[in-house]
Parts: C-alpha cells; structure tokens; sequence
C-alpha cells in the first residue's frame, strides 16, 4: 500500500513531537521559557530543579503531550508540589518531562502567529480565563485577531529560518516574558490548530498551498 506524501516532512514530525526541541532552541539562539528536561530514567527531581533554578512558581508538563494534557502549575510551598513530585518519580522511567517557570505576563495572552507555505498568514492572541494559565479556548479563553508587533515577526521569522525548509503550515506561540521580549512557548509543527476562522482569507490560502503541493 503506497503511503501518503508529508509536507512538513517526517524528520520534522519526529522532532517536533518532543518539546525537548525547546532546550535545542535555546542552544540556537532562540528566547524560549526557560526550560528544564527531566529525562526519563534520571535521577534528577522535581525539587533538584526549582532549588538548582531558584523557582518558586512552576509549570510542569509532559515533554510528549498536547492540549496541555497533564499540565500542572503549582507553588513550591503548596502541597500539591509533593504530590506532583511523587508523580513523575513514578512515572520517570517512562516519561520526559518539562519544568519551567510561570510566566507572570501570559494573563495577557499567549500571541499564536500561523504560517503558511512558509510564509506570515496570520496572528491570534489567546488570554486565559481568570484564575486559569491555559491559552487553548477548550479551557475558555478569549481568542481575538491581531496584528503582531515587528519584533513577534522577526522572532518568528527566525525561529523557522533555523528549523529550514518551506513548511506546509506552522504556528509559533509566545508569551511576553520578563524582559518584555517574546518568548517562544510552543512552535506547532504537527497539525496544530491555524486558527483559520479567524482571517477570511486563511483557509483559502492553505487550500491553495495545498493544492500546488499536490497539484
């Protein structure tokens, strides 16, 4: 049985499925979320990460998830910190996971700029409910069209110049971080969601990306 062509090719499927692709970012270059990988196996504890990074807010997640499955933010001193310890001691032979820092500044959003063909298409900015962390709207943000600034572009920009080649599609979310800087949150490769209602002339123009591909 013959199998259906990638177009966001399988060597970039592979590597884009595991956020550890983040780390690598950084060694590039990139301003990501700080970013710790705790690999499976390791000896390495949810404790020996935030006293080596002196954080006392943190987000832990999956390293192989979506739709921030099994996604925690939790406070050293609460109790559900231990609980969540114990957790991935469980599952460390198993699972990779990813400790990073809260970001105060994604309760203004986490800005989503879709790519098609290679090229700008469109942005969204997705601002959590209150109370809440998680920008996906199944959670219940509020998603609003907007135009991102100069330096979301050229961040952007650069982000998929490294990962090279013309993609099919592709979403690049960042939150503003300390710095007032873009910081890469999540760079989508792997049929995220365009956002496509959102620009009357997205969905057209992925259709016409699709058919010259295939035509």
């Amino acid at each position: 049985k013959q199998g259906g062509a990638l177009h966001n090719g399988a060597s970039i499927v592979r590597w884009n499925t595991h956020k550890k692709y983040l780390v690598e970012l950084e060694r590039e270059g990139v301003a990501v979320v700080p970013t710790t990988l705790v690999t499976a196996g390791a000896s390495t504890t949810l404790g020996d990460v935030v006293e080596q990074r002196g954080w006392r807010d943190v987000v832990v997640k999956p390293a192989v998830s979506a739709g921030s499955r099994d996604t925690h933010r939790v406070r050293v001193d609460d109790v559900a910190f231990a609980a969540l310890s114990s957790e991935i001691a469980r599952s460390g032979d198993a699972r990779d996971w990813l400790v990073q820092p809260f970001v105060e500044r994604i309760s203004d959003g986490e800005l989503s700029l879709m790519y098609i063909d290679g090229a700008f298409s469109h942005a969204v900015n997705k601002t959590p409910k209150s109370a809440d962390f998680r920008s996906q709207p199944e959670f219940g943000s509020h998603v609003e069209r907007v135009e991102p600034r100069a330096e979301d572009r050229r961040a952007a920009d650069e982000i998929l110049r490294i990962v090279g080649g013309t993609l099919l599609y592709g979403r690049v979310d960042f939150v503003r971080g300390d710095d007032g800087h873009p910081w890469l949150m999540e760079l989508e490769l792997v049929e995220p969601s365009l956002y496509l209602a959102y620009d009357d002339k997205a969905a057209p123009r992925l259709a016409d990306a699709i058919a010259r591909r295939f035509g």
